[in-house]
């Protein structure tokens, strides 16, 4: 005779899903790998000469955060499961069940997580999204019990796909707007893959150097043609579950890129000025994205964004421009090595510490080759020069050095 479960209901009308073997697998090479972190970083904060205090107590909270998360990983794929009644679903993890009648369900979508989420939004807009990581698969009776409920990422899709349809500025009739929607996503596709091509150029083997730089700039110019003259079909980002093409891509990598370059190959004197010009294209570009784009003013964090966005556009462009298009004669500097460091982050520089020289009355830093870093010794001399900039904006590069009166090995 089955165990009861529910006063009235048998554990034959349940059906229990719990994490796969394939992610109980993964969870626990997850969760050791974690305790062996925490182990490690135990061991460096007790035998390890960390002299500041407050290092290590920001390594003895890398233990814990570490400790935890293994301990996590592993009580997960005891303790978490979903139970399925009739009428109702069961969420079980670490901290609490969670108990949700169907009927108090309005909907339910997929987000593309790994591992993907299951999300059952309630009828009442008040209530609390219940998640479900679908670390087991959904088999016919978990997708029988969901299809008397609606999916609310196909009915996003429909809602936005009949927005189109009916939009009379995209073409006589319905059939004529649904062409134009397939030739959008046509040019978005051609849009993106060129603009990751440019970037993938501009970024890795930027050779020749002006037409990447170019690409670059004309890129985001491009897409908010193309959003000018859509007509309201095109998005300046893209929505989960919107049918509108979208020119994001276009947008937003291109300006990060150009930023990129502009810091990696020109060495600028900032000032008030400058930043002036940065947000003022910044400002331009964005104004006009959402100008074409009116649904970018009621979203203010991705407004937000893209303001950061374009003021990054903004600085690569003219930094570029101002170098790029400088044909004011050079003048010569000189300043002493104090010292050279190299930054292990994404990449790998060589940096070198200056002494002060023309109207940089404090030490600056210089990025430099590596070929051109090895050789240098503290006490040599940096020869400079200095460049006005098309636009005002004063740009300096390493041009040679020479060895020193009294050279020593930097510290």
């Amino acid at each position: 005779m089955p165990n009861q479960t529910n006063g009235t209901e048998t554990e034959i009308d349940a059906k229990v899903y719990r994490p796969s073997g394939f992610w109980q697998v993964a969870l626990v090479i997850t969760g050791i790998v974690f305790g062996a972190g925490a182990i490690v970083a135990t061991w460096f904060a007790s035998v390890g000469h960390i002299a500041p205090p407050s290092s290590r107590f920001l390594l003895i909270g890398v233990c814990v955060l570490l400790a935890l998360g293994g301990a996590y990983c592993f009580l997960y794929t005891i303790k978490s499961k979903v139970v399925l009644f009739p009428d109702r679903i069961s969420i079980e993890d670490l901290t609490r069940t969670r108990v949700i009648p169907r009927h108090q369900i309005r909907g339910w979508r997929i987000l593309p997580t790994n591992p993907t989420c299951l999300v059952l939004e309630p009828s009442d807009i008040t209530g609390r999204k219940a998640k479900i990581a679908l670390t087991f698969p959904l088999d016919d009776d978990f997708e029988q019990w969901l299809d008397p409920l609606p999916c609310l990422d196909a009915e996003e899709e429909s809602t936005s796909e009949e927005e189109i349809t009916n939009d009379r500025r995209l073409g006589e009739n319905p059939a004529d707007r649904t062409a134009a929607l397939a030739r959008g996503r046509r040019l978005a596709k051609m849009l993106t893959v060129a603009s990751m091509a440019v970037c993938g150029w501009a970024f890795l083997y930027p050779r020749p150097y002006v037409p990447a730089i170019v690409a670059l700039i004309v890129l985001p110019w491009v897409a908010i043609e193309i959003l000018r003259r859509s007509n309201g079909l095109f998005r300046v980002d893209e929505r989960r579950n919107d049918a509108h093409p979208s020119v994001a891509i276009a947008l937003m990598f291109p300006p990060l890129i150009l930023a990129v370059r502009s810091v990696l190959d020109y060495n600028v004197l900032q000032s008030a000025s400058s930043f002036l010009m940065y947000a003022s294209i910044g400002g331009v570009l964005a104004f006009l994205a959402a100008k074409f784009d009116t649904t970018l003013w009621a979203r203010k964090p991705i407004f937000a964004i893209f303001c950061v966005i374009g003021f990054a556009y903004g600085f690569g462009a003219v930094t570029e421009g101002n170098a790029l298009l400088d044909r004011s004669p050079g003048t010569s500097y000189s300043a002493t090595v104090e010292g050279k460091h190299v930054s292990h982050s994404k990449r790998t520089s060589y940096h070198l510490k200056l002494g002060p020289w023309g109207h940089e009355t404090k030490p600056s830093d210089l990025e430099v080759s590596r070929a051109t870093y090895d050789p240098i010794e503290c006490g040599d001399v940096a020869l400079l020069t200095l460049r006005r900039g098309a636009f005002g904006l004063n740009w300096y590069y390493l041009g040679a050095w020479q060895r020193g009166e009294n050279p020593s090995p930097c510290k």
